[in-house]
């Protein structure tokens, strides 16, 4: 967790400014903490149905935070090959993986298979045929789940909506209907439903709208994932996803109906738990420059997205409106553009918040730049979990 202490933050038990000073700038930091209470959240709402929770790796998918999610007895929800063989190798049991993503290639199927994963969701028509190929010719019975667009539009950002008619996700109602009524095959088992409907949902509303719209095809199945999208509240209020009535309202429903609910949260765990922690270079008319850029830190830029940013001491000089952009050569290299912060130095740190989701696991190396470290704190015992970058690694990296 992250408070303020004697006028500096900390990171439980350790001060944000004596991380920075050992492991340099810019560095992730996050609260082991603050990620077993998020996921005790979940765990309360669901509570007495059979269900499984699958950690989603895209949000951050460094490995000592996965052992941390097998350690509370999540799952793994994947999108790549490359995501399946990370779930593999941290610890994740087969039989907790669940394989999404809109466009798996051959090889990822096949790999899919080949490891016995718990389900595969299958996103179109083509896919499910070219799935049974594989299947049938490998001679392996292999359970999926169908992946239905439910074509509902909850109140989220645009870019992160994921189950409007016109979107690439899931598979039209209409054609679930006929694959139900007239696919055959002595290979692939369609056990289960999977909806997501985009992310930063606070209401439990929209879930049941988008399992109402879907509910005449649930007497076909045994499972029922219902997707992601938990809210986060980014600017430091108390907004929360109304869990209790995704309990009363959704979830007792749907046990009633199917033998076992998924879910797939991501951002929900791991962004309260982590912060982006960078260094003032210099500051000119209303402009402070530090030394993280979009490549560390990318969702402002891609979405407008916003998050807090924090002077890690308070020193008592006053609050001043700043934009904060960092060292990219992209106009859109900015944090934001408006933010009251206590007056920032040369050399102050100042820390981004609520960053431990699609930070890291978005990070490139544009301009050249080397990715952060990244560190865990549990109590007062700091752990590096990812060495920063050199660049020769990253100039060098893969040329032959």
């Amino acid at each position: 967790m992250f408070e303020w202490k004697q006028g500096q933050l900390f990171c439980e038990g350790v001060a944000v400014e004596k991380i920075a000073r050992k492991y340099g700038t810019p560095v992730y930091i996050y609260s082991k903490d603050a990620i077993v209470k998020q996921i005790s959240h979940i765990k309360e709402a669901f509570e007495g149905f059979n269900y499984l929770i699958t950690y989603s790796l895209k949000a951050n998918g460094n490995p000592y935070l996965l052992k941390l999610m097998i350690n509370e007895g999540l799952g793994a929800d994947t999108v790549s090959m490359g995501e399946v063989k990370l779930a593999l190798k941290s610890g994740f049991r087969p039989n907790t993986i669940v394989f999404a993503g809109v466009g798996k290639r051959e090889d990822e199927l096949e790999f899919a298979i080949e490891n016995g994963i718990k389900l595969i969701n299958v996103e179109s028509e083509e896919e499910l045929n070219l799935l049974d190929s594989i299947a049938a010719r490998k001679g392996k019975r292999v359970d999926i789940a169908l992946r239905v667009n439910p074509d509902v539009r909850p109140d989220t950002i645009e870019k992160i909506s994921t189950a409007r008619k016109d979107s690439k996700f899931g598979i039209e109602t209409e054609s679930v209907e006929r694959i139900f009524k007239n696919f055959k095959s002595k290979y692939l088992n369609i056990r289960g439903l999977h909806i997501h409907i985009g992310s930063q949902i606070f209401d439990w509303k929209p879930y049941k709208e988008a399992i109402e719209r879907v509910e005449h095809l649930i007497d076909e199945v045994e499972i029922f994932d219902i997707g992601g999208g938990f809210g986060v509240d980014y600017h430091g209020g108390n907004r929360e996803f109304d869990f209790q009535g995704l309990r009363e309202n959704v979830l007792k429903p749907l046990s009633e109906k199917v033998g076992e609910i998924i879910t797939e949260p991501g951002r929900f765990i791991v962004a309260p738990s982590g912060v982006l922690v960078t260094r003032v270079l210099y500051r000119k008319r209303n402009f402070v420059i530090v030394d993280a850029g979009m490549n560390d830190f990318s969702r402002p830029a891609y979405y407008g997205a916003f998050h807090r940013i924090l002077n890690v001491h308070l020193r008592g000089k006053g609050k001043e409106i700043f934009a904060i952009g960092g060292p990219v050569c992209e106009s859109t290299d900015v944090f934001g553009k408006e933010f009251e912060i206590e007056r920032p130095e040369r050399g102050d740190l100042l820390a981004i918040m609520d960053t431990g989701a699609y930070g890291m696991s978005m990070a490139s190396n544009y301009n050249a730049r080397p990715r952060p470290a990244e560190v865990l704190c549990d109590g007062e015992t700091v752990k590096l979990i990812r060495r920063r970058e050199n660049l020769d690694e990253v100039i060098w990296k893969n040329v032959p």
